[in-house]
Order: structure tokens, then sequence, then C-alpha cells
């Protein structure tokens, strides 16, 4: 039997405490254009993409290079 009041005190004072959440508005547009965005401004993971591309990039040309000459 004091397993049921003590859970049903658990259940009260749970349901007594209420959190209220904030939020947070996004800005509409987030998106940056292309060439006009300096290098400062790009995050650590859209830097580390950027230069993967590159290197397969030149990589692609290399090898392209290499087949032809």
């Amino acid at each position: 039997m004091p397993e049921n009041s003590t859970s049903s005190a658990a259940v009260s004072s749970a349901a007594s405490s209420v959190e209220t959440v904030e939020t947070v508005e996004v800005p509409a547009d987030t998106s940056r254009p292309l060439l006009s965005t300096s290098f400062s401004d790009y995050t650590v993971t859209e830097g580390l993409l950027l230069l993967i591309f590159v290197i397969l990039l030149l990589d692609f040309f290399l090898n392209l290079i290499r087949r032809w000459f």
C-alpha cells in the first residue's frame, strides 16, 4: 500500500510543476549568395566540405590530363 501513495504523490507533484518552452524565431532568408560571402562567415563544416570538393575536383582534372597527354 505505501507504493501507491508514493507514486500518486510523484504524479501529483509532476502535474503541478509546469515548464514553459521558449521559442526561437529563425530568419526566413538564411541563404547566402555564392560569391558574395567572405570566408570568415562560413562554418567549419562548410569549409571542410569545400576543401574536400576542391581536392576531388583537382584530382579529377589531374587524372584527365594524365590520360590525354
